[in-house]
């Protein structure tokens, strides 16, 4: 009867957790059990402080003293009449009760849950038009490490960097290597159109696996491909391979090649604040024709 009564008390205090997650919208009211345990894990130590205290109550000094034994629960407030909420074994003691879930069953789907929220931080899906347009800018740019990262906190880069990003999708639009709307749009909030599209690439760091960088207190950007003082060719080969995707028989890759050599000729130069090494201009532009050349048949 004991024992019940325990049991009780477990199972309104995880009513009482269901309620704060809900209303938090971490989860939502018709929750899927297995994502509990995921989600509650996955906040920010304030959210999970906010959750855990909201979802408190008392309990009496005996059921008290039985659950903090079993690690079920843990005290919320040590200034007298301590409330009480569920630890993470509490939740999944109640997850048994309640679901017929075993400790194992619930461990394993955490991991599964676990490996899917990896592959979503690693992102194998393709880039989007404006993201080709960024990285391929970059490297054409020679931005290949934090000294020659492109700095958009001054006027001059911005609209060079501008000027970039017109000739390099009017060469991918000649080509149908992106969508005939794509524009550079001018933004509503006074930002320059360069600014306004570097500042919203938040998925390109997971799409090319962090090579992708940004300095925040400059406005930054560059493309981690330097390995030694000279250029990583599986890198380089790999962005490559992100911005082209496929080959088509149909598409003139070597003029495609010469007019982006020809962007990078007019242009790397311009930018301020920065320090280049002209063996890497050359490592980046004999790598990027022997792609041309040599890999990109076999995509």
């Amino acid at each position: 009867m004991q024992a019940v009564l325990f049991d009780e008390e477990l199972l309104n205090l995880y009513d009482l957790l269901i309620k704060s997650i809900v209303k938090n919208k971490i989860i939502k009211k018709d929750y899927d059990e297995k994502k509990i345990l995921f989600n509650i894990y996955n906040l920010t130590k304030n959210r999970k402080s906010q959750i855990f205290s909201s979802s408190s109550k008392y309990l009496n000094d005996e059921i008290s003293n039985y659950l903090l034994n079993k690690r079920y629960v843990q005290k919320i407030s040590n200034i007298g009449n301590e409330k009480y909420s569920l630890t993470f074994n509490g939740i999944a003691y109640c997850i048994n009760l309640k679901y017929k879930k075993s400790f194992e069953e619930q461990f394993l789907n955490f991991l599964d849950l676990s490996d899917l929220e990896f592959t979503r931080v690693i992102d194998p899906s393709p880039l989007n038009w404006k993201e080709k347009i960024a990285t391929v800018t970059l490297l054409l740019m020679a931005c290949t490490s934090e000294n020659s990262a492109l700095r958009l906190n001054n006027v001059s880069n911005k609209e060079t960097l501008e000027e970039v990003f017109l000739k390099v999708i009017n060469c991918f639009k000649k080509h149908k290597l992106i969508i005939d709307k794509a524009i550079l749009k001018s933004p509503s909030r006074g930002e320059s159109r360069s600014s306004a599209l570097m500042s919203r690439l938040n998925a390109l760091p997971r799409k090319t696996n962090h090579i992708y960088k940004y300095i925040t207190k400059e406005s930054g950007y560059y493309l981690d491909i330097q390995k030694n003082g000279d250029i990583d060719n599986k890198k380089l080969n790999f962005l490559l391979k992100k911005i082209f995707e496929k080959y088509y028989d149909n598409k003139n890759y070597n003029m495609i090649k010469d007019e982006l050599i020809d962007i990078n000729q007019k242009y790397y130069t311009r930018f301020l604040n920065r320090n280049i090494n002209q063996k890497l201009i050359y490592n980046i532009i004999k790598n990027f024709s022997s792609f041309f050349e040599r890999e990109i048949w076999r995509l």
